[in-house]
């Protein structure tokens, strides 16, 4: 069995912290506000990322939030306060609640969900108004993240190609899909026997690919792919970082743009390409103009563990 060094304990233990936070915070429907894109909602909107370890912002896909503080259920008891269930609407006694068994977090008895919000009945009630029984009573919608917003990158003569997430891709309907990362969710184009294709070529969040000579194939393969009237669907978690890498470096073989980097953000989205370590394989392996990235540069080459563990 192979020792972990310190730095890998840290960053470990940080990742298993965050994770129980967010599930702690998940199960009682707290309000948070992301603090990248200052989107504000509550904590069942996140989305897990598997492989990364977290919960991310449904906006920006960032995982650094603040959370407020929830009442608890005896200082609900004590200020004489009733319970509303945030998802099916509930609102009754605080004796009508189920306790978890595993968490001892509060449950709605109706549909046994775990966002519980406390409230003094009668005096400054927080809970919705009730509607008439013909009306609709509204209902959270999840916000919309930046991956669905995205145009198609034009690449000039050449065609175009969609760039997302490969976990739900906002294009349905393209006949070639490459995924960054793990968590990609497969379907039936992934059988043989069915039309169009998609597969999995994996990079690390934050970082470049492992095989250049490999990737380079595949911005070759890609290129002939568009020339053949294809279209394609390459995508990561927030489809900001790796695919705004991979977007600029087939910008630059196929020679659209002097500055592949600067034009990926203009046409496609401002926050593509995220690391300095993705911005100096641009530069080094296809002649890209250097730039800043997008996000900080704690995934850099010169980040110390302190920096990586204010990320989870």
């Amino acid at each position: 069995m192979v020792k972990k060094t310190k730095k890998e304990r840290a960053k470990a233990n940080a990742k298993r912290k965050a994770r129980e936070r967010a599930t702690e915070n998940q199960t009682k429907g707290i309000e948070i506000e992301c603090k990248d894109c200052h989107w504000k909602g509550h904590a069942i909107q996140l989305i897990w990322n598997s492989h990364a370890g977290w919960y991310e912002c449904p906006n920006c896909t960032g995982h650094d939030f603040d959370y407020e503080k929830p009442k608890m259920r005896e200082d609900a008891k004590r200020l004489g306060m009733t319970a509303y269930c945030l998802k099916c609407e509930w609102e009754g006694e605080l004796t009508a609640l189920v306790t978890a068994t595993d968490t001892a977090n509060d449950l709605c008895p109706s549909c046994l969900h775990g966002g519980i919000s406390y409230a003094q009945a009668g005096v400054g009630s927080v809970f919705p108004k009730k509607k008439k029984k013909n009306k609709k009573t509204p209902k959270f919608e999840m916000a919309t993240s930046c991956y669905e917003s995205h145009p198609p990158l034009r690449l000039g003569d050449h065609g175009e190609i969609y760039g997302g997430s490969c976990i739900r891709p906002a294009h349905t309907a393209c006949d070639i899909y490459i995924g960054l990362d793990h968590a990609m969710q497969y379907t039936d184009r992934s059988f043989p026997w069915t039309y169009g294709n998609e597969f999995l070529y994996s990079i690390l969040d934050g970082k470049t690919p492992r095989k250049k000579e490999n990737f380079r194939k595949l911005i070759v393969w890609v290129a002939q792919s568009i020339h053949e009237n294809k279209s394609i669907h390459v995508g990561c978690i927030g489809g900001h970082g790796r695919t705004g890498m991979f977007l600029a470096a087939l910008v630059a073989y196929l020679e659209v743009d002097d500055d592949p980097i600067a034009y990926v953000r203009k046409h496609y989205c401002d926050r593509a390409v995220e690391s300095v370590a993705q911005i100096n394989y641009l530069h080094k392996e296809f002649g890209c103009p250097k730039a800043e990235g997008s996000k900080s540069a704690a995934y850099g080459p010169d980040a110390t563990i302190s920096e990586i563990e204010q990320l989870y």
